[in-house]
Order: C-alpha cells, then sequence, then structure tokens
C-alpha cells in the first residue's frame, strides 16, 4: 500500500509506515522470546525491483536460517549462504 501511495516506491525507513500503513513497529524476537533488536531493512528500492530483491532480513541467523521478505511482499527463511548469495547480487 505504501509504494502504492508513493509512486512505487518503499519507504526511506521503516518507521515512515507507522501509524498510517502499520500501528506499531515490532523489534526482531529470538526463538526464546527475548527481544534482540530491530529487523534490517534495505531502503532504496521498488515494486520495479527485481522480485528477489530483500527488503527486510531477520538481523541475525536462527539456527541455519535468516528470515527474509522479498520485495512484492513474499516472506520465508532461507539458510544463510543462500541469504548473504542474494546479498550480494543485490
Amino acid at each position: 500500500m505504501y509504494a502504492q501511495d508513493h509512486g512505487g516506491r518503499y519507504p526511506e525507513k521503516l518507521q515512515d509506515l507507522v501509524p498510517e500503513y502499520l500501528s506499531e513497529l515490532r523489534l526482531y524476537q529470538d526463538k526464546t522470546g527475548k527481544l534482540l533488536s530491530d529487523w534490517t531493512y534495505f531502503p532504496g528500492y521498488t515494486e520495479a525491483s527485481p522480485a528477489k530483491t530483500i527488503l527486510i532480513v531477520s538481523p541475525e541467523p536462527i539456527g541455519k536460517y535468516r528470515v527474509v521478505t522479498f520485495q512484492g511482499g513474499s516472506s520465508q527463511a532461507i539458510l544463510e549462504p543462500e541469504y548473504q548469495q542474494l546479498l550480494r547480487a543485490q
């Protein structure tokens, strides 16, 4: 919705989504529920960016995986080496 309202651009920072698009931002939690830090966000992309562009990622691996959100909104857990490869490619 944000991108549709802003010429296809994603926000410069996640905080720009509050309160119009999100009621709050949630911190990343590890599997024990301990709050660790903010999600890592990669600004500067648009809806025209490649589908495998990573926009949001967990700030550290969860075991062997990173939780990522791609341009277009799909999210999944991917192996750390795959995350590093995708990150280098963007």
